[in-house]
């Protein structure tokens, strides 16, 4: 008996806030698939079934069975689930220009791209970023990707306007 054939690949990701991806197999007419969480041995997670759903990363076992004797693949079909962490995306500080018609923003993230929709990042090379030239009153939305997750955070603009001052 041929073993399965996974249509998902060896490794499927995901990242840590979304669902976890359902593995697909397939299997030759008159075979069903059994899902383990060993290559050899182990335990019977579902019976029967082209598809699982896992709950958690590692590694998942498809073994492909003949539904009218039973009799099984020699080999299980190996199919590795990874989390991905979601890159973090730190406020920091807002600083109005000194002619109060734009603002800066510093963020610290551990992200590989930090984008923004309004301003200019600069990377700092110390894990923090600046998006600057932000006009004032402007919201601003920041995104930190990472492995193909991301994390955003958006940033309300400060008050950049001439401060109050008493008269004498």
């Amino acid at each position: 008996i041929e073993a399965p054939i996974s249509t998902v690949g060896n490794s499927v990701s995901y990242c840590e806030d979304e669902v976890l991806p359902t593995l697909t197999v397939t299997v030759d007419t008159g075979l069903t698939a059994d899902w383990y969480d060993a290559a050899i041995g182990g335990t019977l997670l579902l019976a029967d079934n082209l598809s699982f759903t896992p709950t958690a990363a590692g590694s998942y076992y498809a073994e492909a069975r003949d539904i009218s004797n039973d009799c099984v693949s020699s080999v299980r079909t190996e199919i590795e689930v990874i989390e991905n962490s979601l890159p973090s995306l730190l406020f920091i500080s807002t600083t109005c220009s000194s002619d109060l018609t734009t603002y800066d923003v510093v963020v610290e993230s551990n992200g590989t791209l930090v984008t923004a929709d309004s301003g200019t990042v600069t990377d700092n090379l110390d894990g923090t970023f600046m998006i600057a030239g932000i006009a004032s009153g402007t919201d601003v939305s920041i995104e930190a990707s990472n492995a193909n997750c991301s994390n955003d955070l958006e940033v309300s603009a400060p008050d950049c306007n001439c401060p109050t001052i008493e008269a004498p």
